[in-house]
């Protein structure tokens, strides 16, 4: 009986450098993205659209949505309605819940995915 017994998942110094030699000449598991912009397939959700003509000021799609991402304000008076919608998208899981809730289908759910930004005031957007 051996007085060095091998512990069982342990690898050795040679599996491992054996494997990163074969990684270096094999090839890679992900590919470049070639220029031009990605298009996403017509199903995948993006931003939300908005059109403050059409909206009541109902708050139906600010109290709907899960993560409180959509803010509703009226900048006008009672009479004369001047909504306008604030969305974060940072906090925004982009789920459509707005949009399926909106009395008047007001919010439509865009496949525009783009929404890369340099800093966090820049995730609030005006729609």
């Amino acid at each position: 009986m051996s007085v060095f017994k091998r512990k069982p998942g342990r690898t050795h110094p040679g599996r491992i450098s054996g494997a990163a030699v074969h990684n270096l000449f094999s090839h890679p598991a992900t590919i470049k993205y070639i220029g031009g912009k990605y298009t996403l397939d017509k199903r995948c959700r993006g931003l939300i659209k908005y059109d403050p003509l059409l909206c009541i000021g109902c708050g139906l799609c600010m109290k709907d949505c899960p993560t409180g991402a959509i803010t509703i304000v009226n900048k006008g008076t009672k009479q004369d309605r001047d909504m306008h919608a604030y969305l974060d998208t940072g906090k925004c899981i982009f789920c459509g819940q707005c949009a399926d809730t909106c009395p008047k289908k007001d919010i439509v759910v865009t496949s525009e995915s783009d929404l890369s930004n340099f800093s966090r005031d820049g995730l609030k957007i005006e729609l």
